[in-house]
């Protein structure tokens, strides 16, 4: 598998790193219908104002703080950090931009050593509240602080409300005799399709096929193990890309996409990695059905479940989300030399 890039800490490093971010201003799958040419989808194209592409995961609204500790002896592996958080990130796309989540949830990949909990530290009638949006900005903020400083520890990041404690997000090692669902998880937590729980379901899909002239590249296609009717099309085209930054790129439109209910209908999204080495875009087709960011955000989920892991290949690829043998959407990983300030950043 492609190196996560790790990197060794000088020994007199202190015990806990301690950050604090300031917020700055800023997916069950639900299945596609015919597109209705006479409704509007105005709403969900994710463009600004100039008409360009958003390539920024959300923000914390400015009324956030956020704290972000890391316990520097208690490491954890780098892979199963970016796997959870891919899988909350999913879970969290479930639920509504401003849901306000009730009681501890949980969410932990079978055979990855990280578990990521959520608590909400207020009482119920309190008017600070933790929101969804809170977490999924929290949890983007503190990957790419983890990403970008090779920081696999654990991790507890507090969120705060007017300086006052609303809730935590901790990563850590499973606690003993805890569900790969997680840790008291509520209902719709325990019933959610588990995408990143069995790749070998559609393992035997996924194997390389040799090209019959020149050195082939792996392609072929995937089907979701819960419902066939939802497919993907892949083809890798070459140069490699460190697994880190294709994983940041998909936890950041994982982030962008749970900003919109499963049924919003997708016009285009992309996202850079933390590193600018990585760009991840998608667009939708239009006919006979559209696509959604519930099937957006799966579609992700499933590729790095289904092929990139399966097949120890992180690298340029393009891809097609399909439904009943129709493609709804085409999207494309590219590699990015970064510019020198980047690369300094990193070395």
């Amino acid at each position: 598998m492609a190196p996560m890039g790790l990197k060794t800490l000088l020994s007199f490093v202190p015990c806990f790193l301690h950050f604090i971010v300031v917020g700055s201003t800023p997916l069950q799958i639900t299945p596609l219908q015919p597109i209705d040419v006479n409704k509007t989808a105005s709403n969900s194209i994710l463009l600004n104002k100039r008409n360009s592409i958003s390539v920024t995961a959300p923000s914390p609204p400015p009324s956030i703080q956020l704290t972000i500790d890391h316990n520097v002896n208690k490491k954890l592996l780098a892979l199963d950090m970016y796997l959870t958080a891919s899988k909350a990130m999913l879970g969290l796309g479930r639920m509504g931009w401003d849901d306000k989540p009730v009681g501890p949830q949980g969410y932990r990949v079978t055979g990855h050593d990280v578990e990521i909990d959520m608590k909400n530290s207020q009482a119920p009638e309190d008017p600070l509240q933790l929101k969804t949006s809170y977490i999924v900005t929290g949890l983007w903020e503190t990957m790419v602080q983890v990403s970008q400083s090779n920081l696999y520890y654990e991790t507890v990041l507090t969120l705060k409300q007017h300086y006052r404690e609303i809730g935590t997000l901790t990563m850590k090692e499973p606690t003993v005799g805890t569900s790969a669902n997680g840790t008291n998880a509520d209902a719709s937590l325990l019933s959610m399709p588990a995408i990143l729980e069995h790749p070998d379901l559609a393992l035997t899909q996924a194997v390389p096929v040799n090209l019959t002239a020149g050195p082939g590249y792996p392609y072929g296609r995937v089907f979701d193990p819960t419902d066939r009717r939802y497919s993907i099309m892949y083809t890798y085209t070459g140069t490699q890309i460190r697994s880190k930054d294709i994983l940041m790129a998909i936890i950041g439109l994982l982030a962008d996409a749970a900003q919109y209910s499963p049924a919003t209908l997708v016009e285009r999204m992309a996202q850079f990695s933390p590193s600018k080495r990585c760009l991840i875009r998608l667009t939708c087709f239009h006919r006979p059905y559209q696509l959604n960011y519930g099937f957006a955000a799966r579609g992700l989920g499933l590729l790095i479940a289904l092929i990139m892991l399966p097949l120890e290949k992180f690298g340029e690829m393009t891809f097609q989300l399909e439904y009943q043998g129709y493609r709804v959407g085409e999207g494309v990983v590219n590699a990015f030399a970064p510019t020198p300030v980047v690369a300094a950043e990193e070395e």
